[in-house]
């Protein structure tokens, strides 16, 4: 996938509901995944956030944890969904 710029201010949005979530603040390049900050229940929570927050409605075959990996990965995967509504 091509690198993207993402606006800073969603990524400073996503960071804040990311710690929200997790409890703790990660870098915009943290994988969540790899350092415990997201296990199964706290990435339905993060997805439900993201869907309340963007006023998405996400089916399951429309992300994959590719999107939710970092800060920044899920900054851009939002930035494309906002692009293509």
């Amino acid at each position: 996938m091509a690198e993207m710029l993402v606006d800073p201010a969603l990524e400073s949005q996503i960071l804040r509901m990311v710690e929200s979530v997790t409890g703790i603040q990660p870098s915009l390049d943290d994988n969540l995944f790899e350092r415990g900050l997201v296990d199964s229940l706290k990435v339905v929570d993060l997805i439900l956030t993201l869907e309340e927050t963007f006023e998405l409605q996400l089916a399951q075959d429309e992300f994959s944890f590719d999107h939710l990996q970092s800060v920044r990965r899920i900054a851009q995967w939002i930035g494309e969904l906002r692009t293509r509504s």
